[in-house]
């Protein structure tokens, strides 16, 4: 096109639109004819474009941007005539002003000032690189940057400046700035830039030597060479393991792609991340893949999402440092993608970045840092506290953190930041802070002996600021643990705090003031919260959590499904949260049964996560945390609980079925309270009567659970240690019931069955011969499927059990078995069944359908068996629309066969398992119209 003449090259990257006779830009080719009157028409364009001009066609964006770098300086009048009139506030002013940032024009540097204070963050981003291209040019704007009205200029200019290399006028200039500016973010910035040059790490010095050592010949060589390569994919790779040099030189061409300074992206996205696990023990490679994730655009959140993730395979948590590292010294608009990455794999290698967050502009990445900062603990406290003399937003998320992590050491230093805060909702925060510090270290009411002054923390607490307070009909009393009543003030910022509860953080404050409340008051006033706003406002079920006992959260878990259905999923995993939140044995029964039975996806990977996450705290394997909180409801091991029925004394006792039954002060017992006597407190009748209904729900909830677990622990061939099967067998009420019908098995050190025996009515264990077995203290215990024993073995017992008029809670010695399952599990293609009758079979034999794939099919099923294995059940599908399903419609089997679920640690599989897995296609296989 160079060769044409000026006026024909016009015509061919203008487009003439006739009904209003004015021109558009072919923005292509637009670049290579850099007249007035181009120039003209493409800013004009510009400025008539809408914010969202660029959603769905990026690439639009990245012609514009390479065609006014195609114009260079020649832009500049036109660029400066528009934005001197309305331009300034147009939709898309970012890609004009990033173009006079590359221009590099001492004539900007005015203009480039003004838009540091922009709100748009590519804006005033672009601005600032375009003052610090200048170099020494921009310093006398820069100083009157530092003395703007504006703070946001003032900072930016200061960043700018302490960007820039520090000779005499840079220093001059900077100390001037200190004795001028006040702001405190200006200053620390400033501040660091006159202090020592920081130390390179050594991974980064190691890629800075390594690219000082190539030279543009060594370049020039590579692309020569890559000119003959016909597939990039398989030659290059090869190129790059005999020379690694290759990989940094392609890198350094696929980022000058990425900053428009490059027409045609570099082969080496494809095999990049195939070469860096091969390069991984090479210290500069962490730093070269850091530099290749941080160059991605917004847009490209796949490229990002599926780099970390083959980063984290390459090169494990030490991915972190080098993106700590550039996190904590520039800006990039992906950084929030980049922040929740080290605050799941590296948090402690990336606390340089998280801290730095903590002043970030925007609110999510602030939240995600002060997650993981919070998660860190007491460690974290020392870095914090500097931070308390920082930006507004620092000092709140300091503070919050503060709060949430307290300790006495933070007192003084937020005694500081209190006496220099003039903005209230601040000062509130810094008040929290200390008060929780201050409650941590005197402990809980019970922990101080009873000797703390509830009447001054009523006081304290009245007097502080209440936020929006929730109105409530039904009154409630709270009492502090010496039974003085909680003020009407109290109660306020009670509530008040409860409403401000949320997924962002854990007041601990919150935690310290419910620590020193009756039960009693709390749980009534949890109940009243769900009675008048229900668990679809998502604070009540954060106030549940701080508040509720076993009881409170078992409502709360059994509710988990119909909130899916009825509000969303994304509501249901804020109740996931309170679960864990406050582990009570109930929360973690429901979180194990939705992980295990939940009739939605995201439920089921929500629960999952939860119960891994609290397995990985108390160093437990799921199994043996939900045995270890399966609630005994406060029972004693007798199975009887006082029971206190509006004045009346009366005993709560566990049957044989475990039924709640009644036992009253002349000792008759009956299934349903006694009536209430004239002479007894309505309301307190009516409390007891609503304590009892729960209680029997949660306790019959609760067997039927244990019921299930115990099962499938049977056919996964699940074995206890002695003291675990004591505690969980004989300890909990609950299980004494249910343990009386099972027979146990010995296993000796080869794994196999030694003895067998069960538990008496006396509750000690005794063989067949009705002797007390003397365990071994190494013994270890299984509830045995009749697979692996004899037929002599089952006979005996079943008569044994018999003669007892013992009734198993569960088939067991009468269970069904197919011997060499393994065997009978081989495909079954070409058996098949009515498709009609599948799907409505499934829930009956304990399976639950798979997802629908491409077509809305059906293809799978899985029966989950305790927390680690799951029988996939295989056929040809069905449609998940079953109203398509005709009478002859048939489907065909592939079989069933076990799998291990993801992180659950891979082993043989039982014999046990194999059975019920033949037992189930039989079962399929019998299906009948």
């Amino acid at each position: 096109m160079k060769s044409l003449s000026e006026e024909r090259r016009e015509k061919l990257v203008l487009h003439h639109r006739t009904y209003n006779d004015t021109h558009t830009a072919n923005w292509q080719v637009v670049g290579a004819c850099p007249t007035p009157r181009v120039i003209a028409v493409c800013v004009a364009e510009v400025l008539g474009w809408e914010r969202s001009k660029f959603s769905y066609c990026e690439y639009r964006r990245t012609n514009t941007n390479e065609a006014f770098a195609a114009f260079g300086e020649a832009a500049v009048p036109a660029i400066l005539e528009a934005l001197a009139a309305d331009g300034a506030k147009c939709a898309l002013r970012e890609i004009l002003v990033r173009a006079l940032a590359d221009a590099a024009s001492p004539a900007v540097a005015a203009v480039l000032l003004e838009f540091l204070n922009d709100s748009i963050e590519a804006v005033h981003i672009a601005a600032a690189e375009g003052l610090r291209a200048l170099g020494l040019a921009a310093l006398p704007h820069l100083e009157e940057g530092l003395k703007s009205r504006k703070k946001n200029v003032r900072i930016r200019s200061a960043e700018v400046l302490a960007g820039l290399p520090l000779g005499p006028a840079v220093r001059a200039l900077i100390e001037q700035g200190l004795a001028s500016v006040k702001d405190t973010e200006a200053i620390q910035v400033l501040t660091a830039a006159l202090g020592p040059k920081e130390a390179l790490p050594d991974g980064l010095k190691a890629l800075q030597t390594l690219r000082a050592a190539i030279t543009s010949e060594d370049r020039e060589a590579l692309f020569e060479r890559m000119t003959h390569v016909n597939d990039h994919f398989t030659s290059i790779p090869n190129l790059v393991l005999l020379d690694h040099r290759v990989i940094v030189i392609l890198v350094d061409e696929f980022l000058q792609f990425q900053r428009g300074a490059r027409s045609t992206e570099p082969p080496c996205r494809d095999f990049f991340w195939w070469c860096m696990p091969r390069l991984n023990n090479r210290p500069e490679m962490v730093w070269l893949a850091a530099e290749e994730l941080l160059s991605y655009p917004k847009r490209s959140k796949y490229d990002i999402t599926r780099g970390l993730e083959k980063g984290l395979e390459a090169f494990g948590a030490r991915l972190a440092t080098p993106l700590a590292y550039y996190l904590s010294r520039s800006s990039y608009d992906t950084r929030q993608l980049f922040i929740e990455w080290i605050a799941d794999h590296g948090p402690e290698a990336g606390r340089e970045a998280l801290l730095a967050a903590l002043s970030d502009s925007a609110k999510g990445v602030r939240e995600t840092a002060m997650a993981a900062l919070t998660a860190m603990g007491e460690s974290v406290l020392p870095a914090l506290w500097p931070l308390l003399e920082g930006s507004a937003d620092q000092i709140t998320c300091v503070a919050t953190i503060l709060r949430d992590v307290p300790s006495a050491k933070s007192v003084p230093y937020l005694e500081a930041a209190l006496a220099g805060e003039r903005q209230a909702a601040r000062q509130e925060l810094l008040h929290a802070a200390i008060n929780a510090c201050r409650l941590a270290t005197a402990g809980s009411g019970d922990e101080a002996g009873g000797d703390e002054d509830f009447a001054e923390l009523d006081r304290g607490l009245a007097g502080r600021k209440a936020g929006k307070v929730p109105e409530l009909a039904a009154a409630t009393t709270l009492r502090w643990l010496d039974a003085s009543p909680v003020s009407e003030a109290a109660t306020r910022w009670i509530l008040a705090t409860l409403g401000a509860e949320g997924p962002e953080s854990q007041n601990a404050e919150l935690a310290a003031v419910r620590s020193r409340l009756q039960d009693e008051g709390c749980e009534a006033l949890g109940r009243t919260l769900v009675a008048e706003l229900g668990w679809s406002t998502r604070w009540v079920m954060y106030a549940a959590g701080v508040l509720g006992g076993d009881l409170l959260m078992n409502d709360l878990g059994a509710a988990l499904q119909n909130l899916v259905h009825a509000v969303s999923a994304h509501h249901a995993a804020h109740g996931v949260n309170a679960l864990v939140r406050n582990p009570v044995p109930a929360s973690v029964r429901w979180l194990d049964h939705w992980a295990r039975k939940a009739e939605t996806g995201k439920l089921k990977k929500d629960a999952r996560k939860a119960l891994a996450d609290l397995k990985e705290r108390l160093g437990l394997s799921g199994d043996d945390l939900v045995d270890q909180v399966t609630p005994t409801f406060n029972f004693s091991s007798a199975g009887d609980l006082a029971f206190d029925y509006g004045g009346r004394a009366l005993t709560l006792v566990l049957d044989a079925q475990n039924s709640v039954m009644v036992r009253d002060e002349a000792g008759n017992i009956s299934k349903s309270l006694p009536r209430a006597l004239k002479t007894q407190d309505a309301a307190a009748v009516a409390t007891a009567a609503e304590r009892f209904k729960a209680l029997k729900k949660a306790v019959s909830g609760t067997a039927k659970d244990v019921l299930v677990r115990l099962e499938d622990a049977m056919i996964v061939d699940r074995r206890w240690p002695l003291p675990r099967w004591q505690a969980f067998f004989l300890q909990n009420p609950v299980l004494y019931a249910l343990s009386r019908g099972l027979v146990f098995a010995i296993h000796d050190e080869k794994g196999a069955i030694a003895s067998l025996f069960f538990v008496s009515e006396e509750g000690e264990a005794t063989d067949a011969n009705l002797e007390a077995v003397v365990f071994d203290a190494q013994a270890v215990i299984s509830i045995p499927h009749p697979v692996i024993l004899s037929d002599e073995q089952r006979q005996s017992w079943s008569a044994l059990l018999a003669d007892a008029e013992i009734v198993q809670p569960f088939a067991q010695l009468e269970r069904g078995f197919v011997l060499g399952a393994s065997k009978a599990l081989e495909p079954t293609k070409g058996k098949t069944v009515p498709m009609s009758v599948l799907p409505r079979s499934l829930r009956r034999l304990g399976y639950k359908a798979g997802r629908p794939q491409d077509g809305g099919n059906v293809f799978d099923a899985s029966r989950q068996l305790g927390s680690q294995i799951e029988l996939m059940l295989s056929h040809t599908g069905y449609p998940v629309q079953t109203g398509y399903i005709s009478a002859n419609d048939t489907l065909e089997f592939y079989g069933i066969y076990p799998q291990w679920l993801e992180g659950a640690t891979a082993g043989p599989i039982a014999e046990s398992i194999y059975s019920e897995a033949a037992l189930d296609l039989q079962a399929f296989l019998s299906l009948d119209a």
